[in-house]
């Protein structure tokens, strides 16, 4: 059975649509040859928790948790500089110094589990990064991106731009 490794910053017991997805995947993909090697953050102080997708994830999958890194986790008034931090200031999310801190155990992951392919999966649009960065370690093994919502032109921004310097600057590194 050939193994995919699973980039996905959500992943259960956190919750939403984009977690749903992923379960839905790693809960099919052995029936199609492949087995799963999930590589996600840790779930503490997690915003939104769903203990029923959980279900969906079949028995000995191999879950791989890093440290979340999630500014928006802090405490009390820091909270308030930490969402600034991660919606203003990172590029392209506040998720994006989780990848940078887990990329070495990402392609630690990648050869102690003879991954066969990379398969990506956002928003986040720093899981995205993270494949990218495991493509240049590993340039020959396949990598796959799902896009759930577009990076740049994501509809939803059309409430609440970015500044324009920051959308070039986005632009670019898609």
């Amino acid at each position: 059975m050939k193994k995919v490794l699973m980039v996905a910053y959500y992943f259960p017991p956190m919750g939403g649509s984009g977690v749903q997805r992923t379960a839905k995947f790693v809960k099919h993909l052995r029936s199609f040859g492949y087995e799963p090697v999930i590589f996600t953050r840790g779930i503490e102080k997690v915003p939104l928790r769903d203990d029923s997708l959980l279900k969906d994830i079949p028995e000995g999958i191999r879950v791989i948790r890093t440290r979340p890194w999630d500014f928006t986790a802090l405490p009390g008034v820091l909270s308030y500089a930490g969402k600034f931090i991660s919606r203003k200031v990172l590029i392209p999310d506040g998720e994006r110094i989780w990848q940078l801190a887990a990329r070495k155990k990402a392609a630690e992951t990648v050869l102690q589990e003879n991954i066969d392919l990379v398969y990506t999966t956002s928003s986040p649009y720093s899981d995205h990064l993270m494949g990218l960065y495991l493509k240049q370690q590993f340039p020959h093994i396949p990598w796959v991106a799902d896009f759930r919502d577009e990076w740049t032109n994501n509809p939803y921004l059309l409430d609440n731009p970015h500044p324009a310097i920051r959308m070039r600057i986005e632009k670019r590194t898609a």
